[in-house]
């Protein structure tokens, strides 16, 4: 039997759950697919997507090999969004860094997954298996 809610339905019902918020940011970000670059607005969620898209990638190999659970936020930035000015990205990632709760870089400039990072990544990993 499927049961089927509205994404409207779904955001006002659930709002206030936190885990809830981070799957309702999967949905909205499923449901607007990237479209050519065409100004800061891309340039900002080009680099948000591959920082994060990075982190996950170096999270889950953490998770199968062991090692270090922060990085080098220089080697990160290379791998995940080498074409853009240092500047420029830093910039946006202290902002997203302020808005999403996702990661945090410390004093020694290494970058880490928070616990809200680590729920996002685990509710990704979970959408991606369905």
């Amino acid at each position: 039997m499927n049961f089927v809610i509205s994404r409207k339905t779904f955001r006002s019902t659930f709002k206030s759950f936190p885990y809830i918020q981070i799957l309702n940011n999967i949905m909205s970000d499923a449901s607007n697919p990237p479209t050519a670059p065409s100004g800061p607005e891309d340039d900002a969620r080009i680099i948000r997507d591959g920082l994060m898209e990075e982190l996950r990638k170096r999270q889950s190999n953490f998770e199968r090999n062991g090692g270090a659970q922060r990085w080098d936020f220089t080697e990160v930035l290379r791998a995940g969004v080498g074409a853009f000015d240092r500047k420029y990205v830093n910039g946006i990632v202290e902002a997203y860094q302020k808005e999403s709760d996702y990661f945090d870089i410390d004093a020694n400039d290494k970058i880490g997954l928070t616990s809200r990072g680590k729920s996002y990544y685990n509710a990704l990993k979970q959408l991606r298996s369905i």
